[in-house]
């Protein structure tokens, strides 16, 4: 891949910045807005995230030119809040059919990270000050004309004696030269820039190696498949890893060991008759008799017994013998919430929203 330039940073950043525009002009509907915080908001889309990662991916190179040193550096503190926003999202759903409890519209620090990246795209270099025999010209004394071309010789000492020697000497024999001339606190930051960017090199390189090693063959773990099997939120693929075997070869197993796989994973019998109803399942992992097969009354019930709408969703999968979705649960569950403030205040419900 060929060197990128600060203009081609820049033609990133910009095409990124286009897909980022439309979604913030873009309205959904009601349909479309996610569950946060008692709140309809609406989402990032997959076209925006999808802008960012290929923004991140494109800076993921050490091969960049010093003037963009910077501006790859802000990048990659973006690329990590990009990166810890979907882990958390990805752990806890997104608010499709449930509230959501990380916003779908991206973590604040992420957004902060987003707007330094654009900030660094407008920031120009501060312009070289007039000569100092123009400055004196213009009214300003000695002493200023040091502090502005930052010249010192000690905390809160300007180098009069510097500039008067400027503006003594001959044009060929001035020291300041406008066309060079870099502020010291400028010089300063250029070179805390640069030890950040060998850091980052020697980061992203291990990075890459670490990615690139060739795989060393696995070994099957201690624990025995059925100890695996009743370990929490097992399934029959995570324990094929473990042992190393075909899930295949698990189910056989685990078929030897009286032990069956549901929709949401492995389970023990728990002493349960092969032919036992599914009314008698129920009665033993719900005790809601009373709703009889009425899965959204049972499902109304649980949230009611303040039962996580997460934990409704297995235990009913698991008695039922079929999959009860978790976004099922939310949807059952915010239909509910509604009938009762509908109830409570006798007037049409209206959701509050943000765009």
């Amino acid at each position: 891949m060929a060197t990128l330039t600060r203009d081609g940073a820049l033609k990133a950043i910009m095409e990124c910045k286009e897909v980022i525009d439309a979604w913030e002009q873009w309205r959904p509907t009601e349909d479309e807005k996610h569950l946060y915080g008692n709140m309809w908001v609406k989402p990032l889309g997959d076209e925006s995230v999808q802008a960012f990662s290929v923004l991140t991916d494109r800076f993921f190179t050490t091969d960049i030119a010093v003037d963009a040193h910077e501006l790859a550096m802000a990048v990659d503190r973006f690329r990590e809040e990009l990166r810890r926003w979907l882990q958390d999202r990805a752990a806890v759903g997104d608010g499709r059919g449930m509230p959501a409890s990380i916003d779908p519209r991206g973590s604040s620090e992420m957004w902060r990270a987003y707007r330094e990246i654009l900030h660094l795209t407008t920031a120009r270099r501060k312009l070289p000050p007039p000569s100092a025999k123009i400055q004196k010209e213009q009214g300003a004394n000695a002493r200023s004309i040091a502090m502005r071309f930052g010249w010192w010789i000690g905390p809160d000492q300007p180098d009069v004696d510097r500039v008067m020697r400027e503006l003594s000497a001959k044009p060929e024999d001035e020291e300041y030269d406008p066309s060079t001339w870099v502020h010291p606190r400028e010089e300063q930051r250029h070179r805390e820039i640069e030890e950040q960017w060998q850091a980052r090199c020697r980061v992203i390189e291990q990075e890459k190696s670490v990615a690139s090693a060739p795989r060393r063959s696995r070994e099957a773990c201690k624990e025995s498949i059925e100890e695996l099997a009743n370990m929490r939120g097992m399934t029959v693929r995570q324990i094929a890893l473990l042992k190393c075997l075909t899930e295949q070869q698990v189910q056989v197993e685990l078929a030897h060991l009286g032990i069956y796989l549901d929709h949401s994973g492995v389970h023990q019998r728990r002493g349960g008759l092969p032919d036992e109803t599914e009314e008698e399942r129920l009665r033993q992992y719900d005790p809601h008799d009373e709703c009889g097969e009425d899965i959204d009354a049972r499902i109304v019930a649980m949230h009611e017994d303040h039962v996580k709408p997460r934990n409704i969703a297995k235990k009913l999968t698991h008695c039922l013998g079929k999959t009860v979705t978790a976004q099922k649960v939310g949807r059952v569950i915010n239909d509910h919430k509604r009938r009762e403030l509908f109830e409570d205040s006798e007037a049409p419900l209206e959701i509050e929203s943000v765009a």
